[in-house]
């Protein structure tokens, strides 16, 4: 009896620690409080697959996120002390005694268009001086990490389930950059060796007007891979050193390993490599193109990802014109990052059950993608080398397509009556109904 006493007051004690880690909540709905006390419980989800793991600096998730390891090694130790204090909001000695400030007061009136920003210290009067966060309407808005993780799961469209893009707007997700912006919980200025976490915005030279610059905010997945590939042209480029400051590169990391833990595999998309300029269709238009020398220039037809920041992290600026060589990168990540582009090379049958129509194939010879179109015949099969991704229409449905990638391990695949792929045992694999 007196030991159960015991484990019920050490439970409470670590119920009511765990409650107090977040206070305040000035002028929160209830609503709105239940939101961000879920998105705490599921940001904190994210920080147990990192809490006390050293990063393996050859993966796939360090190399995109955190730069490739030979071009880190100096800011390894600094980066991996950052995302283990910030998981140790969920655990361990260092931060079992913080508070952190939550609003919904816009104190400083940084929410227009803004899903939240973060100050260091509260109103005066106010006592919060460890970090403050205040979330706005676009944050109460989005969708809850469990509803994109479910979402991921049962979604057809490959492009979609393993593209980072589908899960990084999630609440927690945001939570998880706003807490990196706290120098309490990311050792920095005050509280630490380490230099603030900021935001980042990066410029690059415009594809038609060389002496033009664009610019985009390094939010999402494609702007926090690109600045990890950024060659500084210094004697031995250093992204590490922008890496450790860039919060929403410190936030993708973990949600990536996240991530490949729920779906099984990680989450490549989007592509950014060396040479964006010879990505397949399929990987959306091309944000960036290289010339004959290496040099980056932007696309400025390339529609912007996220381009709200706040006013209070005072973006640091990075003119990005050229990206690191592919020979820079660990062979494993190399080798996968191929499989990505060109996702099988194999012998498979198609078998058209529909209606009449025309298969596009793409295939990568020599890092080029060449295609060819073949009619498919209804009620009739068509053996072919499948090579990264195929294209289905009719002029049965001229409004309607379908692109899919052939799916590994299938020898026949069969398009049916219901508008879906299937295999040889009737499941659908298919990514994208036809409907006409």
């Amino acid at each position: 009896m007196f030991s159960n006493t015991l484990l019920l007051a050490s439970t409470l004690i670590a119920c009511i620690s765990a409650t107090n880690q977040l206070v305040g909540y000035e002028a929160c709905s209830n609503d709105q409080k239940d939101k961000i006390n879920e998105a705490f419980q599921q940001a904190k989800d994210v920080f147990d697959v990192v809490r006390d793991v050293n990063i393996d600096w050859n993966s796939a998730a360090a190399v995109e996120f955190l730069g490739p390891p030979g071009f880190n090694q100096n800011m390894q130790s600094v980066i991996q002390g950052i995302i283990h204090d910030l998981a140790k909001v969920n655990g361990g000695s260092i931060h079992d005694d913080f508070s952190i400030n939550v609003r919904c007061d816009d104190w400083v009136k940084d929410c227009d268009g803004n899903y939240a920003y973060t100050t260091q210290r509260g109103p005066s009067g106010s006592n919060y001086n460890t970090g403050v966060i205040v979330f706005c309407q676009k944050f109460f808005d989005s969708p809850s990490l469990s509803e994109v993780v479910d979402r991921g799961r049962n979604e057809f469209d490959w492009q979609k389930k393993y593209s980072m893009n589908t899960y990084s707007d999630a609440r927690a997700v945001t939570m998880i950059h706003e807490f990196l912006h706290i120098d309490w919980i990311a050792s920095a200025e005050r509280y630490g060796a380490n230099l603030h976490v900021k935001d980042w915005r990066v410029e690059f030279y415009d594809h038609e007007n060389h002496d033009k610059k664009e610019s985009r905010t390094v939010y999402g997945a494609r702007m926090a891979k690109t600045l990890a590939r950024w060659n500084d042209r210094t004697s031995t480029p250093q992204p590490g050193r922008f890496i450790a400051r860039s919060a929403e590169n410190l936030a993708l990391y973990p949600l990536a390993i996240y991530m490949s833990r729920q779906l099984g595999a990680y989450p490549h998309l989007p592509l950014v490599n060396t040479k964006p300029n010879k990505e397949p269709n399929f990987h959306n238009e091309n944000a960036f193109e290289i010339d004959s020398t290496g040099n980056v220039f932007a696309n400025t037809t390339y529609p912007q990802d996220i381009e709200i920041f706040s006013t209070q992290e005072g973006l640091e600026v990075a003119t990005i014109d050229s990206f690191l060589d592919d020979s820079l990168y660990p062979k494993a990540y190399l080798d996968d990052w191929h499989h990505w582009a060109n996702p099988m090379t194999q012998s498979s049958n198609f078998h058209n059950q529909l209606h009449d129509g025309f298969i596009e194939c793409a295939t990568m010879v020599q890092s080029t993608w060449s295609h060819h179109t073949v009619t498919s015949k209804a009620n009739a099969g068509y053996t072919g080398v499948w090579d990264g991704w195929v294209k289905y229409w009719s002029p049965s449905c001229p409004n309607a397509e379908a692109t899919f990638m052939w799916p590994a391990g299938y020898g026949d695949v069969y398009l049916k009556s219901d508008g879906y792929l299937h295999d040889g045992g009737d499941n659908i694999i298919g990514t994208i109904k036809i409907n006409c």
